[in-house]
């Protein structure tokens, strides 16, 4: 494994050629020690993210990852666990978060937590507790967090349509029911007494 210092000149060079202030290298060289293979796969996501325009501050944003990696254990996270965590909370926009009006309701279902009410929905009503979300371990991602809600919100007019689509057939069989209203009035003799049919003729 080489030593920090060494891997720096060439993550500068990913990093648009910015060198790191000394105490932001020195934390990350701390984590370094703690978990190299850790740090190592953190910064090659803020290299990608900063390639994509998603960080602007790439040291900083490595700095910031790198205080919450305590080791290199079978539990560390990995770019593969990553990518799955993504592509189930992806699916989940798709099938039933478009169905969602508010940014920080798919935040609180993904990430465990909303930044503007973590405890009620749109109505007022308390959010019931529920498993572990399946972004909870990479709540801290701002850019994670901007392309979820961007993807929520590519999907949300979908929803918007199925929600639509409820209310208009809600109207119609509204309407269709006080369209019949006056048929069945017609066909109530005055006493209430019910109809005799003969020959298919009403006969009161």
């Amino acid at each position: 494994m080489n030593d920090w210092e060494e891997l720096v000149p060439d993550l500068a060079e990913s990093y648009g050629g910015q060198m790191p202030h000394p105490a932001t290298n020195q934390e990350i060289a701390a984590a370094y020690l703690r978990a190299p293979k850790a740090v190592l796969r953190e910064a090659d996501r803020v290299a990608q993210e900063y390639q994509d325009g998603t960080a602007r501050q790439p040291w900083g944003l490595l700095r910031h990852r790198a205080k919450n990696i305590h080791t290199d254990t079978a539990n560390a996270e990995t770019r593969v666990d990553r990518d799955k965590a993504i592509e189930r909370a992806e699916q989940w926009i798709r099938t039933a978060g478009l169905m969602y009006d508010r940014p920080s309701e798919i935040e609180h279902e993904l990430f465990g937590d909303t930044r503007t009410n973590p405890e009620t929905d749109k109505d007022g009503e308390p959010i019931p507790a529920s498993g572990q979300p399946p972004l909870a371990h990479y709540r801290d991602d701002t850019p994670l967090r901007n392309r979820i809600l961007e993807h929520w919100a590519d999907h949300r007019p979908a929803g918007q349509q199925v929600e639509q689509d409820a209310i208009d057939r809600g109207l119609r069989h509204q309407a269709e029911r006080a369209a019949l209203a006056p048929l069945r009035k017609a066909a109530i003799p005055p006493d209430n007494r019910p109809l005799e049919v003969r020959d298919g003729i009403r006969i009161p």
